[in-house]
Order: C-alpha cells, then structure tokens, then sequence
C-alpha cells in the first residue's frame, strides 16, 4: 500500500482586525498563566465584550487563587483536519476580578458548562492580540 504524503497549506500571519473578527463568535479557549509549580493551562468558557476577554468561575478556583492581576494568555483556535485548515488567535494580558455593579449586564448569562456556582467574573485585559491561519493545502 503506497501512501501519499499530502502537503501542507500556507501559513499566514493575522491582523489584529482578523484576529478581534475570529474572537467575536468564540465560546471556549484555554487560558494559560504561570504558578510557583509550573505552568497552568485550563479550558474555559469565554466572552468577548468591550474589547476584553470574560469568563465565570468559582471562587475557589485555581484561577482566581493564582492568576488574578497577573500575566495570562487565552489561546482560541479553529481546526479542520479534513482539509488541514485553520486558524489560531493568541490575546495576552491581565486577568482581574469584576465584582458588582463593574460586571456587564448581559455577562450574567455567560454560559459556562461546568456545574456548580459560577460567580467569580474575570475580566482579561488584551496588552497583545496575534493569530495565524493555515490554509488548505494546494491540490496537485
């Protein structure tokens, strides 16, 4: 059986403008952000409102006991592995407890699917917004 490697596709750099484009209808992404122990890398629900990032959590989570007012970086992507296409959006920034009156009123229907109370509001702030895009690959 002979196999056929196929080639990949182009990759290219986005603009900030595509990047905040491919943010607006994303729901879930992972945030990674530095602890005494090693790194930290968790899947969260999120938001895109007002130029910032959201997402709900507990109280007690790992997040808010160790990533608040400090680096933080949300990678969001889009994957096809049919046609070895995609494309990846990196927002570094600050993560922030929102509290009260400061939580925009629609945020208080984030959806999040973990069970359990969700009411710790984190706000990351972008101090930088990257992405790529891999397009499909040429056919011969």
């Amino acid at each position: 059986m002979s196999t056929i490697k196929q080639q990949g596709g182009r990759l290219a750099a986005l603009t900030p403008y595509d990047c905040w484009a491919l943010l607006q209808d994303v729901k879930i992404g992972r945030l990674a952000w530095s602890r005494p122990q090693g790194p930290a890398v968790v899947p969260v629900n999120l938001s895109l409102v007002d130029g910032a990032l959201w997402l709900r959590t507990s109280l007690s989570s790992e997040l808010v006991r160790d990533a608040l007012d400090r680096a933080v970086a949300i990678q969001v992507d889009e994957i096809d592995e049919v046609t070895r296409s995609g494309w990846s959006v990196l927002v570094l920034g600050t993560a922030e407890l929102v509290t009260g009156e400061d939580v925009p009123e629609h945020l208080h229907v984030l959806d999040v699917w973990p069970t359990g109370p969700r009411v710790a509001y984190v706000q990351v702030s972008p101090t930088q917004v990257t992405g790529r895009r891999l397009g499909a690959p040429a056919h011969p």
